[in-house]
């Protein structure tokens, strides 16, 4: 199952990515520039791009033909 792990830059950043690969196989991290903890609220048009980038690349991927 593919896995987005979030990260804030001002936070755990690049460590969320890390994290989730103790326990996922196919993970894509991304990290949040600019933005402590609060992700959604700290950058919403970034991360509704983040969502529809994974959610639309993981469907592609799925999809039978």
């Amino acid at each position: 199952m593919p896995v987005l792990a979030i990260g804030a830059e001002l936070s755990f950043g690049k460590y969320t990515e890390e994290g989730a690969r103790t326990f996922a196989c196919h993970v894509v991290g991304v990290v949040a520039k600019r933005t402590r903890h609060w992700i959604p609220e700290e950058r919403p048009d970034w991360l509704s791009e983040r969502l529809l980038a994974f959610f639309g690349a993981a469907l592609k991927s799925h999809q039978v033909a």
